[in-house]
């Protein structure tokens, strides 16, 4: 079991690359039908398949290889990007009582703002950036997860999308207006104080 969201849990899988002869991982996230009720819930989890489609090409984001749908799961087959996210990194530096260094804040940092740019330009706001939703592997190599959130926002307008988790958010959003690519902006924000 790698992680546990609102829709379901994320669990590791391998397959064999024949082309390259070796076993490689990658992500499942199994999603109950029977948790898919409401017409809402079902329209996110659509939502969430189809911006993952949309967001190939960066590296700094997790990559959606496909969807599988059984009698009883929507199963969502992608890129694994490390076992540990970015809050159980920090968590594991301040039981040592170390803390990340100045260069690899800013290759943290970079990496993030690089996932952030990316959906932005393709009119898309993450609305739940937070430490838990950056996969880090072993090496420092950051990519942004979980889209279960994410809402289509062209540059100039606004919509009224409420979400999110609480210590992320930006006072837009607790005063429920509307809000833009600026949200992510706040999240990240947040995000760098706590690196």
């Amino acid at each position: 079991l790698l992680g546990v969201g609102s829709f379901g849990r994320v669990f590791e899988g391998w397959y064999r690359n024949t082309t390259r002869s070796q076993i490689c991982p990658f992500a499942v996230k199994v999603i109950p039908i029977k948790r898919l009720i409401s017409t809402k819930t079902q329209s996110r989890v659509q939502q969430e398949i189809r911006f993952m489609r949309k967001l190939k090409g960066c590296n700094n984001l997790v990559q959606f290889y496909e969807v599988q749908v059984t009698k009883k799961d929507v199963i969502l087959i992608m890129e694994m990007a490390g076992k540990n996210n970015l809050e159980q990194h920090l968590t594991w530096l301040s039981n040592r009582s170390e803390l990340l260094d100045e260069s690899q804040i800013k290759s943290i940092a970079g990496q993030i703002f690089n996932a952030i740019r990316f959906m932005h330009a393709n009119n898309l706001v993450h609305r739940d950036l937070k430490p838990d939703n950056v996969a880090i592997t072993h090496d420092g190599f950051c990519k942004v997860c979980d889209f279960g959130m994410t809402v289509k926002v062209k540059r100039g307008f606004m919509v009224k999308a409420p979400g999110g988790s609480p210590l992320y958010v930006p006072p837009e959003q607790l005063n429920h207006e509307k809000i833009d690519q600026r949200y992510d902006i706040w999240s990240f924000g947040i995000m760098l104080y706590e690196l």
